[in-house]
C-alpha cells in the first residue's frame, strides 16, 4: 500500500466506543497499519473489546478524559452509541484533538482506496464476508472491513498489503452518502432505521448518492428482484454511462442467477447461471436461498472485476458464515441452540425459514429480544406477524436500547404488538421474560428433546441463549 496513504492517515489514535462491530473494526485496521491505537468502552469484558485487547490496543473500561491524558493522543474517533456530551469527548474537543466520528473517518479510508462497498437493508454483514472470501481465495491482497465477526478470520477484519477494500457500508446515518465506491452492492432496499429515515423514499435517496458518486470506470452489482433497485439502476444508467451495472436474482431472468437450488444439511448448493447460461455448480457451506442471494452477489463482484466466472464456483465453499447467522451454539439431551443476528422483520422471516429447512421436525423455540425502541415502535405489527408465523413457542424479552430513550408514546405500541400477538397464538404460546439476566428455569422448564431454540437480535439475547444452554447441560447432566 502506498506511503501516500499511510502519511494522510498518521497520528496516535484513541477510539471511543471499541466494544462495538464498527469502531473494534477500525481499531484492528488502524493497528494493522502500525499506529498507536488504544479506546474505551463501557463494557470491555468480551466481544469485540476483547478482541482488539488481544491484537494489541490497550482498552480502558468507561469514558475518562484521563484516557486521553494517558495516551497523548492526538486523534479521536468515536461511536454513534457514544453521546455529544459525553466528558471524555468534550475533553477531546477542548484539549483541540482531532475528533471525527466514526462514520466519518470510514468514509475517508473508503474513499482513499479502491473500494468495494456493500450496503442494504439486509445481508451486507455475511455478502460482504463472501466477496471477501471470494476475492482473496481467487489471489487478490485485499483488506476487509466487515461488521460482525468472521471465525475463520478471528475478526471483523481482514488486513492486506494493497489498496483495495472491501468494506461493508452501513447506511444507518446517511454519511455514505458521502463515500465514492470503486464497485457498490445493494443487496435489497426497504425501511430501518425509523430514528434516522422518515419513510424508504429517503434511504433512496441516500443510495442513489452512493452510487453517483461511484470512482469511473466502477460497476454497480444490485438484486434484481427488489423494485426500488432496479428503479436506481435505471437512473443510475441514465447518468453514469462510464458504470457497468450487474444485476443478479434467482432464476434465470438477471445477468447473474441460480436454479436448480437445493439443501443438504447445512449447505445450500445451485447453478450459477451468466446470461442465462449454466456456469456450473455452486456448493456453499451456509444454508437459505438468503445466501443464495448472497453468494450471487458475491460472483457478480468476481464478474466486475473482469475475473471469468468459472474461476470462482468452489471459492465460498469453506465460507462457514459470519458469527451471530445461524450459529450453532450448542446441542444436549436432543436440543439445539442456534444464534442469530436478525433484528428486522423481513430478516426474521428468512431466518427462521431456513431454521425450519437445516433442522426440519423440530418445535421451533425463540427468544426474540426487539432492537431499538424506534424500529419496535415502527414495525410492532409486523414483528408480532412473522414470529406468531414462525415460532412454535415464543419468549419475548424488553427492547435492547442501543442508547435510544424509550419514547412517551412507546407503551401503546407494546400494546399492539401483544393485541396481534394474542390474536395470531394461544396464550400458552407467549412469554414474556424480564430480561437477560432472567430466571433461566422459566425458559428450560419448558424444553423438551426434539427443540429447537433460536435467540433473535442485535442486543444481548446472546448472553440468554448461552445461560439457558448452560442450564440445560446442568439439567441433563451433559
Amino acid at each position: 500500500m502506498g506511503s501516500e496513504l499511510f502519511r494522510s492517515f498518521e497520528g496516535n489514535y484513541h477510539l471511543m466506543g471499541v466494544g462495538g462491530a464498527g469502531v473494534s473494526a477500525l481499531a484492528l485496521l488502524l493497528k494493522g497499519w502500525g499506529f498507536e491505537v488504544s479506546g474505551c468502552d463501557v463494557d470491555v469484558e468480551d466481544g469485540y473489546a476483547d478482541a482488539v485487547r488481544r491484537r494489541g490496543v490497550r482498552v480502558y473500561r468507561g469514558h475518562s478524559p484521563e484516557h486521553l491524558v494517558l495516551e497523548r493522543c492526538d486523534r479521536v474517533v468515536f461511536s454513534k452509541a457514544v453521546d455529544r456530551s459525553n466528558e471524555e469527548l468534550v475533553a477531546a474537543i477542548r484539549m483541540g484533538l482531532s475528533v471525527e466520528s466514526r462514520s466519518s473517518f470510514l468514509g475517508r479510508v473508503f474513499n482513499a482506496m479502491r473500494s468495494i462497498g456493500v450496503s442494504g437493508t439486509h445481508g451486507k454483514t455475511t455478502t460482504t464476508s463472501m466477496v471477501a472470501f471470494a476475492l482473496k481465495g481467487l489471489g487478490f491482497d485485499l483488506t476487509a472491513l466487515v461488521g460482525g465477526e468472521v471465525p475463520s478470520w478471528g475478526a471483523n477484519v481482514l488486513l492486506g498489503d494493497s489498496d483495495l477494500l472491501v468494506c461493508e457500508v452501513d447506511e444507518s446515518d446517511r454519511q455514505m452518502a458521502e463515500y465514492s465506491p470503486y464497485i457498490s452492492v445493494l443487496t435489497n432496499l426497504e425501511l430501518d432505521h425509523a430514528d434516522v429515515y422518515r419513510d424508504v423514499g429517503q434511504i433512496y435517496e441516500v443510495f442513489l448518492s452512493y452510487v453517483m458518486n461511484s470512482k469511473r470506470g466502477g460497476a454497480l452489482v444490485y438484486w434484481g428482484d427488489d423494485p426500488l433497485l432496479s428503479r436506481l439502476a435505471g437512473e443510475v444508467s441514465r447518468a453514469r454511462s462510464d458504470l457497468a451495472l450487474l444485476d443478479y436474482a434467482l432464476g434465470s431472468r438477471a445477468r447473474l442467477g441460480a436454479v436448480g437450488i437445493r439443501q443438504e444439511g447445512r449447505s445450500a448448493l445451485f447453478t450459477l447461471l451468466a446470461d442465462g447460461s449454466p456456469v456450473g455448480e455452486v456448493r456453499l457451506g451456509v444454508p437459505g436461498e438468503h445466501n443464495v442471494l448472497n453468494a450471487l452477489a458475491a460472483m457478480a463482484v468476481v464478474a466486475a472485476m473482469g475475473l471469468p466466472l468459472s474461476s470462482a464456483l468452489g471459492s465460498l465453499e469453506g465460507f462457514r458464515g459470519a458469527k451471530r447467522r445461524l450459529t450453532v451454539v450448542g446441542e444436549a439431551g436432543g436440543v439445539v441452540f442456534v444464534d442469530d443476528y436478525a433484528h428486522h422483520p423481513t430478516e426474521i422471516r428468512r431466518t427462521l425459514a431456513t431454521a425450519r429447512s437445516v433442522w426440519p421436525g423440530r418445535r421451533l423455540v425463540v427468544l426474540f429480544q426487539p432492537h431499538r425502541f424506534s424500529r419496535f415502535a415502527r414495525f410492532a405489527a409486523e414483528f408480532a406477524e412473522v414470529l406468531a408465523e414462525g415460532a412454535d413457542l415464543l419468549f419475548v424479552l424488553p427492547v435492547f436500547s442501543a442508547s435510544e430513550a424509550r419514547p412517551e408514546d412507546f407503551g401503546s405500541k407494546t400494546e399492539l404488538f401483544l393485541d396481534v400477538l394474542y390474536g395470531r397464538k394461544g396464550a400458552g404460546d407467549i412469554i414474556l421474560l424480564d430480561g437477560v439476566d432472567c430466571d433461566t428455569g422459566g425458559v428450560t422448564g419448558l424444553l423438551m428433546p426434539g427443540d429447537l431454540v433460536v435467540s433473535l437480535g442485535a442486543g444481548d439475547v446472546n448472553v440468554l441463549l448461552r445461560r439457558v444452554f448452560e442450564d440445560w447441560c446442568r439439567l441433563k447432566e451433559v
